[in-house]
């Protein structure tokens, strides 16, 4: 198995930080694996809160920038991005493993939130009209952040680094990565949990409306920086 960086992002996630450390760091094969916290100059203490042994670089709260700063520091022929806010299945890494020496140049995980899982699936399913298709995104080989992509180093030199842009830079490197020809897997015998905490704040529907709204008029063309207007991110 090739060499492996886990790239965390953090922005704010004070309350977050040390589970999600506890738990890259109790995962199976975790040995001899680079971890990097790649922080967005968060305004709480989530930095005080990381163990002095884990590298952490800082740069503007974006998550291009932030995965494109991490990409340049890492050590590992394999970059897997995590949220500071999953919880990760302990088999996680020999998935992942699994699958890049089954020959795949990355691939992202199948989730569930951790709390109304079944309504927000639902809603999905009937607010993006796929009552008789239920294929998610990440079936069809795109992967957003939530699903935890994992890609080779050398694919994503190929297709020029991590898009930089204000939004939607996932969606954008899934796409890059099908026009290059990448071999993407999705694992699905072993889902990450998510947080449900956007949904719950700021209310299910409009959250689900908001991010087709996003994906729509990002298809059409619309300027990610305006996109980024539709989209908090606070913590």
């Amino acid at each position: 198995m090739k060499s492996l960086s886990i790239i965390i992002l953090s922005f704010n996630e004070e309350k977050n930080i040390r589970s999600i450390l506890n738990n890259v760091c109790s995962l199976e094969s975790i040995d001899n694996v680079e971890i990097i916290v790649s922080d967005g100059n968060s305004t709480d203490g989530t930095r005080e809160c990381i163990d002095k042994s884990i590298k952490v670089l800082v740069c503007e709260p974006n998550r291009s920038k932030q995965m494109a700063k991490a990409v340049e520091a890492a050590q590992g022929e394999v970059l897997w991005f995590l949220h500071a806010d999953m919880k990760l299945p302990s088999n996680a890494l020999v998935q992942i493993k699994n699958a890049i020496n089954k020959g795949y140049d990355g691939g992202g995980f199948a989730n569930n939130f951790d709390k109304y899982n079944d309504k927000i699936k639902r809603l999905g399913t009937i607010m993006n009209l796929r009552i008789f298709d239920k294929k998610e995104q990440s079936d069809k080989g795109v992967f957003y952040g939530d699903n935890a992509i994992f890609i080779t180093k050398k694919q994503l030199h190929e297709i020029g680094g991590i898009p930089q842009q204000e939004i939607m830079e996932d969606y954008e490197l899934s796409v890059r990565l099908k026009q290059n020809g990448a071999k993407m897997f999705k694992i699905k015998n072993s889902p990450i949990i998510v947080s449900s905490r956007r949904h719950i704040e700021e209310g299910f529907i409009r959250t689900r409306l908001r991010w087709i709204l996003i994906r729509k008029l990002y298809k059409w063309g619309l300027d990610p920086f305006l996109l980024k207007k539709l989209y908090s991110d606070e913590r």
